[in-house]
């Protein structure tokens, strides 16, 4: 079961990170901010 929810828990976070990266790019953001926005979140 913890196998389980840690994986849950790891597409979580990676669904959350592709959500910035890409309204990153739709609001014209460079590389360098969305990385220093993928940091701080």
């Amino acid at each position: 079961m913890y196998c389980f929810e840690k994986t849950r828990a790891e597409g979580k976070i990676e669904g959350r990170a592709e959500e910035i990266v890409e309204t990153g790019y739709e609001f014209g953001l460079s590389e360098q901010q969305i990385l220093e926005r993928l940091q701080k979140n």
